[in-house]
């Protein structure tokens, strides 16, 4: 059996330059599974930190309802979110003591460029108690 020309000894330049193109092969051949993993962490980062921001959209939208419990205000409390994407935004009151109103909102995000599969859908709902009767 015939040893690696890498394993020769240092002199040879012939085995320098064989070195050199397993590296760089190797090289070609980790460097896309580094940057498909890079790509994945991030995107998994942006869901993340979106997820956190649908949380808080929705505690934000119940807060205003909770206050003013005219139609409408959880969602112009909201806005139209991060990113330039709108939020859809439901509205729930519950009667009976204490007045309940939930607010639950939804919003789709696109990952990677791509085809409709690589939509994910991210939720949050928020309840709170009405803390007055006022409607207008």
């Amino acid at each position: 059996m015939r040893p690696s020309p890498c394993r020769r000894r240092a002199t040879d330049t012939d085995s320098r330059d064989s070195c050199r193109g397993q590296a760089t092969i190797e090289f070609a051949l980790v460097v896309p599974v580094l940057a498909l993993l890079l790509v994945g962490v991030v995107e998994v980062a942006r869901v993340a930190g979106l997820q956190v921001a649908t949380v808080d959209a929705a505690r934000t939208g119940a807060r205003a309802a909770a206050v003013d419990p005219r139609p409408g205000v959880a969602r112009e409390a909201i806005g139209g979110g991060p990113g330039g994407s709108p939020w859809s935004v439901t509205t729930e009151v519950v009667a009976g003591p204490p007045r309940l109103v939930t607010v639950r909102v939804t919003r789709m995000v696109h990952l990677l460029p791509g085809p409709g599969w690589t939509d994910v859908r991210l939720e949050a709902s928020s309840t709170m108690a009405v803390e007055s009767d006022r409607s207008g």
